[in-house]
């Protein structure tokens, strides 16, 4: 059976989702298809006879929780930032979703995919992962190489640690770059203030503690976390 997935499928409104928590919109012309015979996931979530707005007749349509799993399965769990607020949006759906991404284990791309769902949920994927006795994701990203700021301003060694935390997902990354803006707060101007607040606010509570956990950083987490809240509010982002 074919069926429509991917982001297509996820720009479907769905009894699972509230209509105003459809991602950015996608091109129609050629929508993903794939077949439940050669799919990992086979028939399940499948809804049939959906009538779409912007093709004619009726189709077969993967349910939110499918299209994400057919696009982990592809490796491009990546491009799911926001999978629990935004793209899901629905709490009552986590269950079902851990319990088929761990279907995943046998596969050369699980310790990305665990990553990844780590990122979007935090303690709870870590706490799932326990109960079922399934080992916690290490990093993807294990080499290391600092990122050198152009020059000695506050905003190049702003923008070195941003891109270094994007490409290693270190929690000490974050760490220096929160204590080293607050002892230069003198040097804090509004380019400074910018690029902060664009980073801070895609920054999700869950990744954070998601990589405190993994990286063993409950020693310091009081002094992370105060100073984290201390950026904020010189940011005045509370």
């Amino acid at each position: 059976m074919q069926y429509i997935t991917g982001f297509h499928a996820l720009n479907c409104h769905s009894s699972l989702r509230a209509p105003d928590t459809l991602p950015v919109a996608v091109d129609w012309t050629y929508p993903e298809i794939a077949d439940t015979e050669t799919a990992f996931f086979k028939d399940f979530s499948i809804e049939t006879n959906k009538e779409i707005p912007y093709l004619t007749g009726t189709h077969n349509v993967a349910n939110p929780i499918r299209a994400v799993l057919d696009l982990v399965i592809q490796g491009k769990e990546k491009e799911l930032t926001g999978l629990k607020h935004k793209i899901l949006a629905n709490d009552l759906l986590t269950e079902e979703l851990f319990n088929k991404v761990i279907e995943l284990q046998a596969q050369s791309l699980w310790n990305d995919v665990s990553w990844s769902i780590g990122c979007e949920y935090g303690i709870e994927w870590l706490d799932f992962l326990t109960s079922k006795n399934i080992a916690w994701p290490t990093n993807p990203n294990p080499s290391f190489e600092p990122v050198a700021p152009a020059d000695n301003s506050l905003l190049s060694f702003v923008q070195a640690r941003i891109s270094e935390f994007k490409q290693f997902q270190k929690i000490s990354t974050l760490a220096g770059l929160f204590h080293s803006v607050l002892f230069r707060e003198a040097e804090v101007n509004r380019m400074v203030k910018i690029e902060l607040r664009v980073f801070l606010s895609k920054l999700q509570s869950e990744e954070l503690q998601f990589l405190m956990a993994i990286e063993h950083y409950p020693e310091s987490n009081h002094v992370f976390q105060t100073d984290f809240m201390k950026l904020r509010t010189m940011l005045k982002m509370d």
